[in-house]
């Protein structure tokens, strides 16, 4: 079955089925698909079916989507080794912003794998935290929506240090969609910060933004009053 799988992960026709094909392999039992056979067998080809495969987004996801579902069945070594510098490649500032978005997301599925704070913090912590900064809107979105992940497995020590002054950072941001996914991020952080850093920190984002919406609703009010309306549009919060 391996061999089939791998046989066809190139083959136009048949490449949708073998990704998908290896999502239902990542479900399989220890016994029935043992984490020897995804290293060795399917790890490096799903990786070159994503790079044959990073300017076509169906198709690349379907792929990336099988290579996370495999994450967990890795081992630390076998993570570390390939994995890792795979998505670091995808991360470069001279990739396309398709490639730099794949690397933000297996970034954030790594930490999710791992769950291993100093892993994180000495492997890929600074490259995350450098791609809240891309120059590209969708990656600076796509890399805060991985913080929480990123904060999950770094706990709180690390995270109040880190995750949460780049969230102060980012929800200074000119565009509002990357405002928006720092609010949700801090959110989330608050299950993984202390009582100190929540208050001192992560309140004061909120109700900074809270405070936004509500002028921003009041001004909604104001023009649609004004112009003879019986309610203004729905605004945004971010």
């Amino acid at each position: 079955l391996l061999k089939g799988v791998v046989h066809r992960l190139h083959d136009g026709e048949y490449a949708l089925a073998a990704a998908r094909c290896v999502c239902e392999l990542a479900d399989l039992s220890e016994t029935e698909f043992p984490a020897t056979a995804a290293e060795r067998c399917i790890m490096h080809p799903v990786m070159r079916a994503i790079d044959a495969t990073i300017r076509h987004e169906y198709m690349c996801c379907e792929w990336l989507h099988a290579l996370i579902l495999l994450l967990p069945r890795l081992s630390r070594a076998a993570i570390e080794s390939s994995v890792l510098p795979f998505a670091l490649k995808h991360g470069d500032s001279s990739t396309c912003t398709s490639s730099r978005l794949l690397c933000c997301v297996l970034l954030g599925a790594i930490a999710d794998a791992c769950g291993d704070g100093l892993f994180v913090e000495r492997k890929f912590l600074s490259s995350a935290l450098g791609l809240c900064q891309d120059t590209e809107l969708d990656v600076r979105c796509c890399m805060c929506m991985q913080l929480p992940a990123l904060a999950a497995a770094l706990g709180p020590s690390l995270s109040e240090s880190k995750i949460a002054a780049e969230l102060v950072e980012l929800q200074e941001d000119e565009h509002r969609r990357v405002r928006a996914e720092a609010f949700r991020a801090v959110i989330a952080l608050l299950r993984h910060s202390s009582a100190e850093v929540v208050k001192a920190t992560l309140l004061p984002m909120i109700l900074k933004t809270m405070r936004g919406s509500m002028k921003t609703l009041q001004k909604l009010q104001a023009e649609a009053a004004f112009n003879g309306l019986s309610s203004p549009p729905s605004p945004s919060i971010y």
